[in-house]
């Protein structure tokens, strides 16, 4: 038997309405919600009814994103489902910290707040654009950034899917570039210029506010978007993983591949994220996955999996 891995949805994958039907099903989900209207009201109001536009925003998408994360894995708590380790996509990767036991679940939500407050004041002084490129490797497209000035790979997600931010002034040449190579475009809505040296100012105050919390090692391990690896034992080096990974790329796919190399062979997605289970289908399609994001995922789950 193998062991479980549980993934945590990151931005882009929001919607209104989500983690409602968890509540219903689940007295473990609705305390999440319940605990985290307390610090932040209005959380579950906007997870549950909040419009599109507004859940587009960073500032909101964040912390609901967190909320219906950590409801999920309670909800997988409740049918006996736990995790053997964890990881997180981009803002996921609090989630996965707070599962694990490494920062408690109210901290890791205000330092969530936080951190959605930095990047969305970094982002407003750089104006970029979000691409994701495919069909060529993820050395080719390092390569080819690296040919430009302000052109970065941000997320390397699967064998050939790489997520490009840059300047909107870089990019008709890097547009040109791709397409010379053999690649091809696809141009993304989500904010383009999050996991870049666009977030240096943001990783910094993130440093400085991650450090005023208190942190334990994780109970399982974590693995970090900023490594590929899992967290260090040291606890100390928390803070700066937590900041580096805003500024740096989103190492999905070695994330994933170390996961399987250390037994897992079943993944389970917390949070509404179809496009995580394409990834990790794309980096190894013998593994398991299942949807925790609703009623109808926990049920296969508790069919299938327990």
């Amino acid at each position: 038997m193998g062991k479980i891995a549980f993934v945590f949805a990151g931005q882009g994958a929001q919607y209104s309405g989500m983690g409602l039907d968890l509540t219903m099903v689940s007295p473990a989900a609705a305390k999440v919600f319940n605990t985290l209207d307390i610090i932040h009201p209005g959380t579950s109001y906007q997870c549950f009814s909040g419009d599109s536009k507004a859940l587009r925003d960073s500032k909101n998408s964040h912390p609901c994103l967190f909320a219906v994360d950590m409801a999920c894995a309670a909800a997988l708590n409740d049918i006996g489902v736990k995790a053997d380790m964890v990881a997180g996509y981009s803002v996921g990767e609090m989630a996965a910290l707070a599962y694990s036991g490494a920062i408690d679940i109210p901290s890791a939500f205000r330092l969530v707040h936080k951190r959605s407050s930095f990047m969305h004041k970094a982002a407003e002084f750089s104006e970029t654009s979000l691409f994701a490129v495919t069909r060529l490797s993820n050395e080719k497209v390092k390569e080819i950034c690296s040919r430009f000035t302000n052109v970065y790979p941000i997320c390397f997600n699967c064998p050939g899917q790489v997520l490009v931010s840059g300047l909107k002034e870089a990019l008709p040449e890097f547009v040109w570039a791709v397409k010379e190579a053999g690649g091809k475009l696809l141009p993304m809505k989500n904010c383009s210029s999050y996991h870049s040296p666009f977030m240096l100012s943001a990783s910094m105050a993130l440093a400085g506010e991650a450090a005023k919390y208190h942190f334990n090692r994780p109970n399982i391990p974590v693995y970090s978007n900023y490594t590929g690896e899992a967290y260090p034992a040291d606890i100390k080096k928390m803070p700066e993983y937590i900041s580096r990974q805003v500024s740096s790329p989103v190492l999905w796919e070695r994330n994933i591949r170390n996961m399987i190399l250390t037994g897992a062979d079943t993944f389970i997605i917390l949070g509404p994220s179809q496009i995580l289970g394409d990834t990790i289908r794309k980096i190894n399609p013998a593994v398991r996955i299942y949807t925790a994001a609703d009623v109808l995922g926990l049920n296969t789950i508790l069919q299938e999996v327990c």
